[in-house]
């Protein structure tokens, strides 16, 4: 199995859940202990595109074809919550699910030279917890 099926399988069930703030929580919580789990803080996605896809066409629609359907699953997820009422409807799913991997992106990184997972904890607590304070629901933080 490619390591992107790898993440995305290690997800489950909760990112096709995504539809209450507990499952959000079990998702980032997942997430996390997939990645202290590999041992050496690089996500499969993000390495193939840093290395790889610039110079290999195919390699660049594999991980782009991987890239969109985590982003989609992630904005499946803010539409959830915005059709319960959790989330402002107003604000632009996508846009938002795009931050999230983004910033899942960026956290891995910061953890590379720590060999922590304190940074990519920060960083989905920091894109979770807004989302919390559009629909006036924030209690402190995603992992309450």
């Amino acid at each position: 199995m490619w390591e992107g099926e790898q993440l995305l399988a290690a997800q489950e069930p909760e990112i096709h859940d995504l539809g209450s703030w507990e499952s959000w929580r079990r998702w980032r919580d997942g997430l996390v202990a997939y990645y202290v789990g590999q041992g050496r803080w690089a996500c499969p996605i993000g390495s193939l595109a840093t290395e790889a896809a610039s110079a290999d066409p195919e390699t660049a629609a594999l991980i782009t074809t991987s890239m969109s359907a985590w982003k989609d699953m992630l904005a499946a997820g803010v539409a959830r919550m915005q059709a319960a009422g959790h989330v402002d409807g107003a604000a632009d799913a996508d846009l938002l699910a795009v931050g999230i991997v983004a910033s899942i992106q960026g956290g891995i990184v910061l953890c590379q030279p720590q060999r922590s997972p304190r940074p990519l904890e920060a960083v989905l607590d920091q894109i979770l917890d807004p989302l919390r304070v559009r629909s006036g629901e924030r209690t402190g933080s995603s992992r309450a």
